[in-house]
């Protein structure tokens, strides 16, 4: 049996979004009312993608400055 770590870690870095996606992804949601861009954020950290779903959380807040977060998303601080 082989060494499968590097098989592993391609498969991690390939969830991760590139700044395209990230960009395509917040001109997606632009349109979409905070409950979608919460909805994103959730399927995000399910899919194991949490840099991304911080990332887009961060973006969320400038955008809805004033909008109730979820208390998981609130404790993270961003």
């Amino acid at each position: 049996e082989g060494d499968t770590s590097g098989k592993r870690e391609l498969a991690k870095s390939e969830r991760l979004l590139s700044d395209a996606q990230f960009d395509e992804l917040v001109k997606e949601l632009g349109k979409e009312p905070p409950e979608k861009w919460l909805e994103k954020i959730a399927v995000l950290r399910r899919e194991g993608q949490s840099q991304a779903a911080d990332k887009l959380l961060s973006t969320f807040k400038r955008r809805f400055p004033d909008y109730p977060l979820p208390e998981a998303d609130r404790q993270r601080g961003n």
